[in-house]
C-alpha cells in the first residue's frame, strides 16, 4: 500500500492516466495475459484481403478461436 501511495505521488497524469493500485506493486497478484495480435489481425487492421483460408491456418497455429 505504501508502494501504491508513494507512486501515485510521483506519477505524471500525462504518461500514467490510471492510478496505481496496491495490487500492482504485489508479484503474487494473477495477471491476465494481453492479447496476442497475429499477422492476421495486423492485415485486417491494414485492410488487406483476407481469406477464410489464411485465417482458419492462422487460428490454428496461433491458438486463436474463430480467426480472432
Amino acid at each position: 500500500m505504501v508502494a501504491a501511495v508513494i507512486a501515485n505521488c510521483h506519477r505524471d497524469p500525462k504518461r500514467q492516466r490510471r492510478p496505481y493500485h496496491p495490487d500492482d506493486f504485489n508479484p503474487m497478484t494473477p495477471r491476465r495475459p494481453k492479447p496476442m495480435l497475429t499477422p492476421i489481425d495486423l492485415a485486417m487492421a491494414l485492410g488487406v484481403p483476407v481469406t477464410e483460408e489464411q485465417r482458419r491456418k492462422a487460428a490454428e497455429k496461433y491458438g486463436v478461436r474463430n480467426g480472432q
